[in-house]
């Protein structure tokens, strides 16, 4: 019997895939994780700075003046979709999400920014301000839409999570129905093709700290979440979380 379910559960899983899950028909079961979970046209740029003590406001205003220059030169081509610096959890830290139409967009920038005399010239002044920098090149999972502005000031807890090889598929299928239980408060959801393989950010906003407590306590009262998080529990290797605020130039307060 257990030989029988376990050959059985992969199908399962793969046949949901198949129909609209993930946003389009898959006809094989070997396509790339990108194809069976993500959106193609859409892809993010997380950058993410560790700022030494004593120099965040430095930071925060080289970043507010990179921001508009860095539109400038490549109008049309990529988009900020929020910028944060981290309140509880790791401190002085610092998320940007840049937003991409496609691939080829993302490699002309690269591109152009890497020979960019301006850009060379922030990132010199930057990287005296740092302790640590990385990037990480993402994809939108399709189940989660994309980052909507909010004018009203809130707060922004990003969870990340680091998944075991091989993963990516079960958890895009629990969360693409556990999801719809926390439509309202999704901002960001994606997973890594560039960077640390296997890992998935979902950044969620909440009203304040009281909200947040609220909704995720009523959570276990609607039907299939426990059954989300039974689920994909299992399938995490490390979890990490952290409250955020968003910064004065951020398109998303």
């Amino acid at each position: 019997m257990k030989n029988k379910l376990l050959t059985r559960i992969p199908q399962f899983l793969f046949q949901n895939s198949r129909r609209s899950l993930f946003g389009s028909k898959i006809e094989k079961v070997t396509n790339a994780h990108s194809i069976l979970l993500a959106e193609q046209q859409v892809l993010y740029e997380l950058e993410i700075h560790r700022v030494k003590p004593g120099c965040t406001s430095e930071f925060e205003k080289i970043c507010g003046d990179r921001v508009p220059v860095y539109m400038e030169k490549n109008k049309d081509l990529v988009k900020l979709a929020g910028c944060w610096r981290s309140e509880i959890g790791v401190l002085d830290q610092y998320v940007h999400l840049w937003r991409y139409k496609n691939y080829n967009d993302y490699s002309t920038v690269f591109e152009r920014l890497r020979n960019d005399e301006t850009n060379l010239n922030i990132k010199k002044n930057l990287s005296k301000l740092v302790r640590r920098r990385e990037t990480q090149v993402c994809l939108s999972f399709t189940y989660w839409g994309e980052p909507q502005s909010r004018t009203e000031s809130h707060i922004y807890e990003m969870r990340s999570y680091a998944l075991k090889p091989g993963s990516l598929i079960e958890w895009g299928n629990y969360w693409s129905k556990g999801i719809k239980n926390r439509l309202e408060f999704r901002c960001a959801g994606m997973f890594t093709q560039v960077g640390p393989i296997y890992h998935v950010h979902h950044i969620w906003a909440y009203k304040d700290l009281a909200s947040r407590k609220e909704s995720r306590e009523k959570m276990w009262n609607k039907p299939g979440w426990d059954e989300c998080v039974a689920n994909t529990v299992p399938l995490i290797r490390k979890m990490e979380s952290k409250i955020m605020m968003a910064l004065p130039y951020s398109p998303t307060k």
